[in-house]
């Protein structure tokens, strides 16, 4: 296991522009986040061989720009030591109400000052800021067994059973038990758009379907099973009627050439 921290913090002050507070780390999320919008409450997450990272966006804070717009916090973090906290943050982020309080939280340690401090101070990471926002995601979640999923699957939101099915692959990212990715989106709304991205992205994906125009009925799998060959189409009765009287035809004429 290797230790859970938050590694960069992306939000803005009543003034400056959406940035980094603190060190840029690793942008590990670019190319999963071509799925979504960060602008919007969104959930990623990557198990790969440098182990366990994940993103959270669209936590609504109580400080306001210059014209009166709500501003957003996304968090970024890596390490897997503290699932029930990662668990805890990505169920909050699924949530209006929870995700509100989760805000709230947030406002205490991510503060107007700070976010003046240290927005676009590249030179020294967030440190024990880091800490406490991590300390203000709240309860831990009970980690819930992924067992049976599908290596790569798509639900929608509107299913009941979907955030506990979107947690207990997360729960698995966290552990090893599973790779790839886990990706709780607003902008996909098919089973085709889920499917684009599990292909570019080249690995298992789990993609949980955040918008009201969602198509999605159940958990669907994706992909096709590694080797399974496709069956060939029937040929059409004509066709094969066609084949026949040929081959039929090729016969006699070898006939009466002996």
């Amino acid at each position: 296991m290797s230790r859970a921290e938050v590694t960069a913090v992306i939000t803005r002050g009543r003034t400056r522009d959406y940035g980094y507070l603190g060190t840029p780390g690793e942008e590990w999320w670019v190319e999963p986040a071509r799925f979504t919008d960060l602008d919007q409450p969104a959930v990623l997450a990557l198990r790969d061989g440098s182990g366990f990272r994940a993103l959270v966006s669209g936590i609504p804070s109580a400080r306001r720009d210059t014209v009166g717009r709500t501003i957003r916090v996304t968090l970024v973090l890596a390490g897997d030591d503290r699932p029930g906290a990662v668990l805890a943050l990505a169920r909050a982020a699924l949530d209006d109400t929870a995700r509100a309080a989760l805000g709230a939280r947030l406002d205490e340690v991510i503060t107007e000052a700070l976010v003046d401090e240290w927005r676009g101070v590249v030179d020294r990471p967030l440190g024990p800021a880091a800490d406490a926002v991590l300390d203000a995601v709240g309860s831990p979640e009970a980690q819930v067994p992924g067992a049976g999923q599908p290596a790569s699957w798509v639900v929608s939101a509107d299913d009941p059973s979907s955030t506990d099915a979107f947690l207990a692959r997360l729960g698995d990212l966290l552990t090893g038990e599973a790779r790839g990715y886990a990706i709780a989106t607003n902008r996909l709304v098919s089973e085709a758009g889920a499917e684009r991205a599990r292909q570019a992205l080249g690995a298992d994906t789990a993609v949980l379907l955040l918008s009201n125009s969602a198509t999605v009925v159940g958990v669907r799998p994706l992909g096709k099973a590694p080797g399974t060959p496709r069956s060939p189409a029937p040929t059409p009765f004509p066709i094969r009627l066609l084949l026949g009287a040929g081959l039929a035809l090729v016969v006699l004429l070898a006939l009466l050439l002996l």
